[in-house]
């Protein structure tokens, strides 16, 4: 009995990773089922949050981060570059939109938690597609990304939303980029200290999450 439950000890992994709740919502959770088909004996356990947790600390057993590619001394590996596009239900915007059509659309907007990134904004996408003076004010505003995915499917409005965040929609045709205007976004990158004593499941974990974000999504 003793070895039995060794062994089963042995076979059962358990990582603990730390996301955006609207990284969570949108890439992780819908991929669950594909995980576990394929990882059976790997538990996850799930932390959305905004906070930067202290990987050294044993906050969490890996993270992934969205940013410029800077992580110090941590592990890091890049999952996806981003890109910001203009998004909605097929029936809003079919045929597509100008961007002088778009300023008449109700426009859907969420705060950066981290000012200092630069992240892109409905003001910057106008300035970008030649009608500048947009006041972002005038747009529905939310406080997170997920939100707004949301609100886009359920046909509130047109979203400026991350490429990687809306790829399952996107191939499913629950929503269309309504504009072929992009902003460059920042990188996904998954960090995890380079010590780590279950390296082996988190690099498993991350390889799957890189094929996830890169190939086509289903789901």
């Amino acid at each position: 009995m003793a070895a039995g439950v060794n062994e089963l000890s042995a076979s059962s992994r358990h990582i603990r990773i730390s996301v955006t709740p609207a990284f969570a919502s949108r890439v992780i959770v819908p991929a669950l089922p594909q995980f576990y088909s394929a990882h059976a004996e790997t538990t996850l356990a799930i932390d959305a949050t905004e906070r930067l947790v202290d990987l050294r600390r044993g906050e969490a057993d890996v993270a992934v981060r969205y940013g410029r590619g800077d992580h110090g001394s941590l592990d890091a590996w890049p999952l996806a570059d981003d890109e910001y596009i203009p998004v909605a239900v097929p029936g809003l915007a079919r045929g597509g939109l100008t961007a002088a059509a778009l300023k008449r659309q109700r426009l859907l907007h969420f705060r950066w938690k981290n000012e200092q990134l630069g992240g892109p904004t409905w003001g910057r996408w106008m300035t970008a597609a030649g009608s500048p003076g947009f006041n972002e004010s005038d747009c529905v505003n939310f406080s997170d990304e997920a939100l707004v995915a949301q609100a886009a499917l359920d046909g509130v409005g047109v979203a400026l939303l991350s490429s990687v965040l809306v790829r399952g929609e996107l191939v499913q045709g629950r929503l269309v980029q309504v504009h072929p205007l992009s902003l460059p976004g920042l990188r996904f990158s998954a960090v995890a200290t380079p010590d780590h004593p279950e390296r082996e499941t988190i690099v498993e974990f991350v390889r799957w999450l890189k094929a996830l974000m890169q190939g086509p999504q289903s789901l």
